[in-house]
Formats: C-alpha cells, structure tokens, sequence
C-alpha cells in the first residue's frame, strides 16, 4: 500500500518560543515521542502500482522483489510493512516475522507499530502450534516405528517358539520310534512257518 500522506509529508514548522512563567514551574506532562521523519524521496510510483497490482491479484511471490526496488528507491517503512503481509499470505511465517522486525527497527513509533506488534505475535503464536504439531507427528513416527518392531520381535519370537515345539515333536517321535525298530530287527526269525532245508 502506498504510504500515508502522514508519512510522506513536510515537518511542521517550529512552533514559537512562550514567554517565561513568574513563579514557581508547574509539572509538565511527559513530551510525546518525535514523530516519524518523513523520508527525503518521492515513492517510485509506477513500481509500487505494478507492485499492488500483483499484490491485489495474489502473486505474492512475484510482488516482492517489485516492492523491495521500491523500497531501495525510496526507503519507506510501510514498504516493509507490505513485504512482511505478503510473505503471511503464502504462510511463511518465518520470513513475514523477520520483515515486521524490520519495519520496527526501522520505524519503532510509526502508526502502524501497533498492528505489526500484533501481526508478531499472531505469527509466534503460529510457530508454536506449528512446533507442537511437528513435535506430535514425530512422537506418533516414533511409536509406530516400536510398535512395528515390537511386532517384529513377536513374529520371531513366534516362529522360533514354533520350530522348537516342531523339533521336539521329531525328537520325540524318533525316541519312540528307533526302539521299536531295533527291537524288531533283534528278534529271530519266524520259525513257525515251513522251513525249507536246502541240502548241499
């Protein structure tokens, strides 16, 4: 958005000096903050109407660097101001935070502060969902990783359990069966049948 007329516009001329008062001094209130210098150029205003249209059509992206030249050109602070909304527009936090740091570091008693100090801290606010929502899916990773090892180590543990209960089971069959065959192949020949006697 363009800067304010406010902003932009000549310092007042100095008021003149009162008269001395008799007596005592009475309290003066606290003097307000100087006002915002107005910066010495003239807004480049074809690059800031180019800017806007970008802005105004969503090409956050593209708008930027437009208002960055402008801003190197004529360095006023609600330039900044206007950077920092478009980077919040494509949901980069980070980068808007930065630029409405900039624009108080540059320009603390401007009247737009006001709404940048709440801008941070709706930003920050975001940052700490985003965070805890990070921090979940990773823990939520994690335990699904151990359950799936867990399963993993139970599946073998299973399959060896099952191995094992199978060689038994052979081990046991052939204990009982090995005997029973020698014992067979000890006894003599059936001599009750006919016996054929073979002379030589």
């Amino acid at each position: 958005a363009a800067p304010p007329a406010s902003v932009l516009s000549k310092p007042s001329s100095p008021a003149k000096p009162q008269a001395a008062p008799r007596g005592p001094a009475a309290p003066q209130p606290p003097s307000p903050p100087p006002p915002q210098a107005a910066p010495s150029c003239r807004p480049p205003v074809d690059l800031q109407a180019r800017a806007d249209l970008l802005f105004d059509s969503g090409q956050f992206e593209a708008a930027i660097p437009v208002y960055r030249e402008a801003f190197q050109q004529c360095p006023a602070p609600e330039y900044l101001v206007t950077i920092a909304n478009s980077y919040r527009r494509m949901g980069r936090w980070q980068e808007a935070k930065a630029e409405y740091e900039k624009f108080l570091d540059v320009a603390p008693k401007h009247e737009a502060a006001a709404y940048v100090d709440h801008s941070i801290t709706e930003i920050d606010k975001l940052l700490a969902t985003e965070r805890i929502r990070k921090e979940r899916e990773l823990l939520e990773t994690k335990l699904k990783q151990q359950q799936r090892q867990e399963e993993n180590r139970r599946k073998r543990l299973r399959l060896a359990l099952g191995l094992g209960i199978s060689g038994g089971l052979v081990a046991i069959g052939l204990a009982i069966t090995l005997p029973l065959v020698l014992t067979r192949n000890d006894e003599p020949p059936d001599m009750h049948g006919p016996v054929s006697v073979v002379f030589r």
